[in-house]
């Protein structure tokens, strides 16, 4: 600080601020603190009352800064006890955390799932993981709609995953798509040890070549141990990649084989119908393959042990895919997409006398369902699903097999139409064929339950099957259950069949219909609500009944009472 001689001596007093020279100080000067200043001014000074009043103000700064010293003292050891008492807290509270966590495990130790020795525990989670509702699943597009129940249920407690870690049988459904795997694929083949294993393949359309030979690479040593193989790909290279390797090879506990593939017109992806050969080495335990219209499957001797095929055969295919069906055997179900009889040359006759369930879409020519009736035999069929259009498409089958000899259907019990306007959204309803007479012969005399669900003009369907005159003889006369869908049906016209089956003592104790139907039943007064529920109707769930008769359970009597035989 630098201080200034001062030029008025009038001005200075003996209340002058300390950074102000009072009266009677000589000279310049410069001092590093106020101290120095006072004790300067002091030496230099010869005014009593100025040496009286610095003295005192020496006095009070000295008391200050004591005071000061003493504050930041007291302050040091509020914030010490302060951090002693934070250190103390957090340590309090790790214990009672620890404590708390004892307490848990003590009382997790006594519930009576953590008694549950290892093995029982492990069975529960696989119960759990095959009920299908532990881990929801988008369809084939590959993407996983939830973490998969296996690695869920692993981060419960230490002792959870401990036992799922040690159940093999929990690791041996993977589902993955190419190109995303980082390691799961090698980390549930370790897990799963010596168990049969479930695999499902995505492919995208952009796979390169090296994650394919790291599919390979990583399955081929336990091709042994595979049960079910499903192969989605998006593209016919990575499909002809992977199926090349499956040519030459043995595969001892494969049950079910399937092949999907979705071609790119864009990127002139072009469908490629080839023959084509798989496991040569030997499947014997194979017995449901589903492949698509890009593969045709040469006969092999072990085809004979194949109980269920399904095919889906491109519109654009001269291919006859009838070629090949013989050579199942013992083929128990058989389903057929986009099936067409051949047009220019006969068919060939196919006789699949073990099978129990045929299903056939596409089906919208008279030439198709005589085929189907005549062409095919099933002697044992007890299920006959067939995807078409319109009521009067079925009506017209009807009339065709009535007036050509057809092979008798003794064991046939469930006859069922449906339509999917996903597949069919523009076809053109075909006109109703109008003989003056049918033929006397009743093929389907023997069905006991037939659904008509999603087809248009279903009122003309039901007229024409029971109510027409054109007949000798009623059509279905053992008829149980009928199950019609339809948004355009009439309430009367359900009423006139009813009667008119009832009148010829052909009645049908069940009838099936959809909630919307029902509801407009329920609202009508007078005789058509009077004797619709005077019979045994039953509301159905259209979406479940098709799913149902498409899959492999079939029909259950939960879905539609009274329909079993």
């Amino acid at each position: 600080m630098v201080w200034h001689r001062s030029t008025d001596t009038a001005s200075s007093s003996r209340f002058a601020p300390p950074n102000v020279l009072p009266r009677g100080t000589a000279g310049w000067g410069f001092f590093s603190s106020r101290e120095d200043c006072l004790q300067q001014a002091l030496f230099n000074s010869s005014d009593p009352e100025i040496i009286k009043d610095l003295a005192l103000y020496r006095r009070q700064l000295t008391l200050l800064i004591t005071a000061q010293k003493a504050i930041e003292a007291e302050q040091a050891e509020l914030q010490l006890q302060r951090d002693v008492v934070t250190r103390n807290l957090a340590a309090t509270h790790a214990s009672l955390v620890q404590t708390q966590t004892r307490i848990t495990h003590s009382k997790n130790n006594h519930l009576p799932v953590y008694k549950l020795p290892m093995e029982i525990l492990g069975e529960i989670f696989i119960l759990c993981q095959q009920s299908g509702n532990a881990c929801p699943r988008t369809p084939w597009t590959g993407f996983v709609a939830a973490v998969p129940f296996e690695i869920l249920i692993s981060q419960v407690s230490w002792w959870w995953r401990e036992v799922v870690l040690g159940t093999p049988a929990l690791w041996c459904r993977i589902a993955m798509i190419l190109g995303d795997m980082s390691g799961k694929l090698n980390a549930y083949l370790e897990r799963s040890s010596g168990s049969t294993l479930d695999i499902t393949i995505h492919s995208p359309y952009d796979i390169s070549e090296e994650e394919l030979h790291f599919l390979w690479s990583s399955i081929a040593n336990h091709l042994h141990r595979i049960r079910s193989m499903v192969l989605n790909f998006k593209g016919r290279r990575p499909m002809m990649a992977i199926l090349s390797q499956l040519i030459d090879v043995r595969v001892d506990q494969l049950m079910r084989f399937t092949v999907n593939c979705v071609c790119d017109p864009a990127a002139n992806d072009i469908i490629i119908i080839r023959p084509f050969s798989l496991f040569r080495q030997g499947a014997p335990a194979l017995k449901y393959l589903d492949y698509d219209h890009n593969i045709l499957p040469i006969s092999l001797p072990w085809y004979s042990s194949i109980s269920k095929v399904r095919a889906r055969i491109a519109c654009t295919s001269l291919l006859n895919v009838t070629e090949i069906i013989p050579s199942f055997t013992n083929l128990a179900s058989l389903a057929l997409d986009n099936w067409r009889a051949p047009q220019d040359t006969v068919m060939e006759t196919i006789h699949l006398p073990q099978l129990r369930s045929l299903i056939l879409s596409g089906l919208l020519q008279e030439p198709e369902y005589m085929a189907i009736f005549t062409q095919i035999l099933t002697p044992s069929l007890e299920s006959l699903a067939i995807k078409c259009t319109s009521g009067p498409s079925v009506a017209n089958m009807f009339i065709a097999v009535s007036c050509q000899a057809c092979q008798e259907y003794k064991h046939l019990r469930l006859l069922s139409f449906t339509n999917n306007s996903h597949f069919y959204p523009s076809v053109v309803e075909p006109a109703l064929s109008s003989p003056q007479t049918a033929g006397a012969c009743n093929p389907l005399e023997h069905v006991q339950h037939v659904a008509f669900i999603g087809l248009s003009s279903t009122d003309k369907l039901l007229l024409h099957l029971f109510c027409d005159r054109m007949y000798p003889t009623p059509r279905l006369p053992r008829l149980r259950s009928l199950t019609v869908g339809s948004s355009q049906l009439s309430p009367n016209i359900v009423k006139h069949v009813l009667l008119t089956r009832k009148a010829s003592y052909y009645g049908i104790p069940h009838i099936h219909l959809q909630q919307p139907f029902a509801n407009t039943i329920k609202q009508i007064p007078g005789e058509v609500a009077w004797f619709m529920w005077n019979v045994n109707v039953h509301i159905f769930d259209a979406d479940e009944v098709i799913e149902a008769i498409y899959s492999e359970r079939g029909l259950t009597t939960e879905l539609l009472p009274g329909s079993s035989s």
